[in-house]
């Protein structure tokens, strides 16, 4: 018999009344206008979706609508209040359950704020005895609260699923509220108990939850560190083999599903829903049809209000015009995150050593006089470094990308032009409307040629040439009259430390990370089967093969160690090992040891340095080997009953190969950049 559930998820509402914005004052305004949030509107597009939600239950039935956290603004006890009211009326007259979890704006958040006294005020902040209070009549019942936490609750939503709805905010040591999210062992405890029931009698486990539990965009983990949970390899791979087949999740304010298989073959599917607080204001309508072990997942993105018109609600969406643009919305960044990364480098010791920390090995003497002449200009002077790289960005996204204009959102949107070549900006702008639109970045010429332009390095050479052209104007601005000599030789200094070879692997990275962002067409919908079982892969997203592999030989080259890491449940450390010379397996002797260690995960390479890396809970594999003969051989490593192996590598014992730095120079070319540099000196040090 054909069974269905209809769900419709949500998340990220950040409501905040009306009332508590002193009409919208100045204050107000200057704390709440960011880029794309319509502040002033949280209150109606909150009270919209439910009044989409009552007429869809009402024509096409709807059985369950569940938060997944960040429900206020702040946490501000009032709106808690307001929007606990707002969804109780909702239940009552739609006769349709609403379930929710906290996130990390809901609860003990210092920034609750209250404006109407025409200043910014602190207000009630929430805490999680309260959060449940409050809520307390939306909880179903039959729901079973943990006792630790009233926020986490189990709740059977029919007889083929079980819903376990989990607070997932962390704390400092002051009680406050951070990005980032965790489980503790004591909770995991108690959500292990709740999938055994749910197991025992016949259900499906859900989880609801606040933060991801799989990557929804390349690089998340490094680049928008929080927004994945605490330890997710380790908590997926557990609620995974638990029998928990769905999490419903948001925190990224971004729609999509992810999965993730654990070692044992279990699929976790991760479905996330986009923000309320960010046009197109779009909520997750999921239809699951479960039939015997397999269950399948129908997701679809839905307008909050239909009644929004497309072309009008973009201009507020973090691209649109309403928010400052592409431009805007950069520059907002910079502004935001700059001063951090440069404090980090300062901590470092230097921009020299920032790079050797993160990759870098190259300890040629041009390049440490470069960076101390930047280090002295900027790092030092973080204020104005922000401004420079400001006035580099904004006259970098007026730069040519291609030939050929930008015409794709000329008539809806207003983006581009007819005839004029298109810029950064207009490659930005379409593919950010791309996104919003679903459009299909292969059908549009301008948007392949620039593609193509990024990955031949033609796009990324101008722009570094742009780039080391104003900060060599600024370095001698501390110069009375320099000379045309002077910047000849600091533009050159500059330009031959970053090789061709820098300038590639740059390209190929953000032709990559532009297709991942933009080329992967989408309408809104996906189907999901969930058959119980899935192939194990061994992706680079779940660490399972070798990572960092490291070769050491003794001084009389008898000896061999090698190194590598893996996530931390992958324990195997086999060798296999030739003689490339005469085709058999040598004699010697193995030793295998694993020790727990921290890994610092899928760095970016840029060809200088390796950046944006993330700590990850690993174990350290080391295999010693004795014995061996001079000759060369070929070995890998990993785990050989799973196939998680490495590539084949060349160990040489015959003669000892100079080590590859990062950076290479052609020949001479070290020297020529450090005799340059050290002809004058820009900034004392």
């Amino acid at each position: 018999m054909k069974k269905q559930l209809n769900i419709v998820l949500a998340a990220d509402l950040h409501y905040f009344p009306a009332a508590m914005a002193g009409g919208f004052n100045q204050a107000f305004k200057d704390d709440n206008y960011d880029v794309g949030k319509p502040a002033e509107q949280s209150e109606a597009i909150v009270q919209a979706m439910l009044q989409t939600l009552a007429e869809k239950a009402k024509q096409d039935g709807l059985d369950y609508l569940v938060i997944a956290g960040d429900l206020t603004r702040n946490g501000e006890y009032e709106a808690h209040v307001r929007l606990a009211g707002l969804l109780e009326e909702f239940q009552r007259k739609s006769g349709v359950s609403v379930l929710l979890a906290p996130g990390n704006h809901d609860l003990n958040n210092p920034e609750a704020s209250d404006y109407r006294s025409g200043e910014k005020q602190p207000a009630q902040r929430t805490s999680a005895i309260e959060f449940h209070a409050l809520y307390q009549n939306l909880y179903p019942q039959g729901a079973r609260h943990d006792s630790q936490n009233p926020c986490n609750f189990a709740f059977d939503l029919n007889e083929d699923y079980t819903l376990i709805a989990i607070d997932t905010c962390r704390y400092d040591e002051h009680g406050h509220s951070q990005v980032r999210g965790e489980i503790t062992q004591k909770q995991m405890d108690w959500i292990l108990a709740q999938c055994a029931c749910a197991k025992q009698s016949g259900r499906v486990a859900l989880g609801l939850m606040h933060h991801n539990l799989a990557e929804h965009v390349p690089y998340q983990a490094a680049a928008f560190k929080g927004y994945l949970l605490d330890d997710y390899l380790r908590v997926r791979e557990t609620l995974a083999d638990a029998g928990m087949r769905f999490c419903f999740t948001g925190h990224m304010h971004r729609g999509s599903n992810a999965q993730a298989v654990s070692d044992s073959g279990n699929l976790l599917v991760d479905i996330s829903a986009p923000t309320l607080y960010a046009f197109p204001c779009e909520i997750v309508d999921i239809m699951l049809e479960r039939r015997g072990k397999k269950v399948t997942a129908q997701t679809k993105l839905i307008p909050a209000d239909p009644s929004l018109d497309p072309a009008e609600s973009y201009r507020f969406s973090f691209c649109g015009s309403q928010g400052g643009g592409v431009a805007g919305f950069c520059l907002a960044n910079v502004r935001k995150r700059l001063p951090r990364i440069l404090s980090e480098i300062a901590q470092a010791g230097g921009l020299h050593a920032f790079l050797v920390q993160n990759g870098m090995q190259n300890n040629s003497g041009a390049l440490r006089a470069v960076c101390a002449q930047l280090d002295a200009r900027y790092i030092k002077d973080p204020e104005h470094t922000v401004k420079l790289v400001c006035r580099i960005v904004s006259e970098s996204l007026r730069l040519r990308m291609s030939t050929l204009p930008s015409k794709r959102y000329l008539e809806s949107l207003g983006l581009g032009h007819q005839t004029r070549p298109g810029t950064l900006e207009n490659f930005l702008e379409t593919g950010a409307a791309m996104v919003y639109w679903r459009g299909d970045i292969n059908d549009d010429p301008f948007m392949q040629d620039a593609l193509e332009n990024l990955r031949n390095g033609t796009f990324v050479d101008q722009v570094l040439r742009f780039a080391i052209d104003k900060i060599v104007d600024d370095l001698l601005s501390l110069r009375p009259n320099p000379s045309r000599k002077a910047k000849l030789a600091l533009q050159a200094a500059m330009g031959l430390l970053i090789s061709l070879s820098h300038r590639r692997a740059i390209s190929k990275v953000l032709e990559w990370t532009a297709r991942e962002y933009f080329g992967k067409p989408t309408t809104g919908e996906d189907i999901i089967v969930h058959k119980g079982q899935a192939k194990v892969q061994a992706r680079e997203d779940e660490f399972r093969k070798p990572m960092d592999v490291q070769v050491k030989l003794s001084a009389d080259k008898c000896c061999a160690t090698i190194t590598w890491f893996t996530k931390e449940s992958v324990t195997a450390s086999d060798l296999a090992l030739y003689h490339s010379d005469t085709r058999c397996v040598p004699k010697q002797n193995v030793t295998h040891s694993v020790m727990p260690e921290p890994f610092v995960a899928r760095k970016l390479d840029l060809g200088l340095a390796k950046i944006m890396g993330h700590e990850i809970p690993a174990n350290k594999h080391t295999v010693t080997i004795s014995g061996l003969v001079p000759g060369r051989y070929v070995f890998r490593v990993g785990d050989s009953a799973r196939a998680w192996l490495s590539p084949w590598q060349m160990l040489n014992t015959s003669k000892l190969t100079r080590s590859a730095h990062a950076l290479k120079f052609a020949k001479g070319t070290a020297s020529t950049a450090a005799r340059l540099l050290n002809s004058f000196r820009l900034v004392d040090k």
